[in-house]
């Protein structure tokens, strides 16, 4: 998170590298105490996230690395048996990094696609926490904190589990 920090607002291609490389990282092995645990992954989410703090309509050099193509698709894509284990943890990390880059933007596009899911399925996917996260994350997207703070983190928590309790009834 500290180069995240040092490199704020800078849109330095290297440290974009590597703090991508980092949340994405695919482990062959199963170790008891991995490297890239999920608070790290999530550190590297934050510091991706401030070192293009804002700039999600104009990532001037960036283009080609595709960063908001990759970390929807690990933000809200449906991963395979054999990976879930090692991908549900890049998943915190990828919200977090796309809300930072796309802050108050305004793209509703982006923050549909890490909102809460339209389809019943994709609940059993998705952690709770994950799915508060992404739903808090999209109003930051779409710049809701227009409103009181706490009034925003009541209406947008009410929005979920209202949409998860009328998708169950059914």
């Amino acid at each position: 998170m500290g180069i995240g920090l040092l490199y704020c607002n800078s849109q330095h291609r290297r440290m974009s590298e590597i703090m991508m490389s980092e949340i994405e990282h695919i482990e062959t092995e199963d170790d008891e105490e991995p490297l890239r645990t999920e608070c790290y992954r999530l550190a590297a989410g934050f510091a991706l996230g401030f070192i293009n703090l804002g700039k999600g309509t104009d990532l001037k050099g960036l283009h080609d690395m595709r960063i908001t193509e990759k970390l929807l698709t690990l933000a809200s894509a449906t991963k395979k048996v054999e990976q879930v284990h090692i991908l549900d943890r890049s998943s915190a990390a990828a919200v977090v990094a796309v809300a930072l880059i796309y802050m108050k933007s305004e793209d509703h596009i982006v923050a549909r696609k890490i909102d809460v899911p339209d389809a019943t399925l994709q609940f059993d996917y998705i952690r709770p926490d994950i799915l508060l996260l992404r739903t808090y994350l999209a109003g930051i997207i779409t710049g809701c904190n227009r409103q009181q703070p706490s009034h925003l983190t009541t209406n947008l928590a009410a929005h979920s589990i209202q949409h998860i309790f009328l998708f169950s009834l059914f």
